[in-house]
């Protein structure tokens, strides 16, 4: 078990390395998190997206996942981000 909880603080700790790379993802995810209050306007407007998925700082891999979300769905949802 000593092992596994080793394992999983070293993956932890590579995971914020990554996010410390990437400022400008980060602060997208940040601001379009603020967004998530208006859940009918996501909707509304991108009827055919599913919404983010909500970013845990404690855990690393919601920040992986939201970020690979975004890389896939950039192009939809750019408009409402300006």
């Amino acid at each position: 078990m000593l092992h596994v909880t080793c394992a999983t603080n070293g993956l932890h700790r590579v995971a914020k390395q990554v996010r410390s790379h990437f400022s400008t993802v980060d602060k997208l995810i940040a601001n379009v998190k603020q967004l998530q209050v208006c859940y009918n306007f996501f909707k509304n407007e991108l009827p055919g997206v599913n919404l983010p998925p909500e970013s845990i700082i404690t855990r690393w891999w919601t920040w992986i996942s939201a970020a690979a979300y975004y890389y896939e769905k950039l192009h939809s949802i750019h408009h409402i981000i300006e």
